[in-house]
C-alpha cells in the first residue's frame, strides 16, 4: 500500500512538503519532505 498526503491534507498553509507512507500492513516506511528530495529515518530499535 502506498499513501501520499500533502497540501491542505497535512498543512494549513503554503508548506509543501509532503508525507508519504509506504506499507506492507507490518513494516510501514515513511518519507517526509518535498517532491524530489524526501527523506526518511530508520527507527530506533526498542529496547
Amino acid at each position: 500500500r502506498h499513501f501520499v498526503l500533502g497540501g491542505a491534507g497535512l498543512h494549513e498553509d503554503d508548506d509543501r512538503r509532503r508525507l508519504a507512507v509506504i506499507t506492507d500492513d507490518e513494516r510501514p516506511l515513511v518519507f517526509y519532505g518535498e517532491n524530489g528530495a524526501m527523506q526518511h529515518k530508520m527507527r530506533e530499535p526498542d529496547e
